[in-house]
């Protein structure tokens, strides 16, 4: 008859094995853990400088009105001698 296959016949891990890995996977955990947290520290403390800035940007810059209003010129107002196109100001029905 023909021989089992090889492929099925894991070996399993020692005890000893077993322990050596899951402290470095809890040591590798705890590193990512950290990194994470540096990281958003470093996210944060960025954005804060952004802010900041911003602030200090806008402060210091002179204000400025948000809207422009062209003074009118006396004398000039409507064209046409102030006659309403199309229908008169005033109607008489008599």
């Amino acid at each position: 008859m023909a021989k089992a296959s090889k492929r099925n016949n894991k070996k399993r891990p020692s005890f000893r094995k077993l322990l050596k890995t899951s402290n470095l996977k809890l040591d590798n955990k705890q590193k990512n853990r950290q990194f994470k947290q540096q990281n958003s520290a470093k996210k944060q403390r960025k954005e804060q400088r952004k802010l900041q800035q911003a602030i200090t940007d806008v402060s210091h810059k002179p204000l400025k009105p948000l809207e422009r209003y062209k003074k009118k010129q006396v004398g000039e107002g409507r064209r046409g001698g102030g006659r309403v196109s199309g229908i008169s100001a005033c109607r008489h029905d008599g």
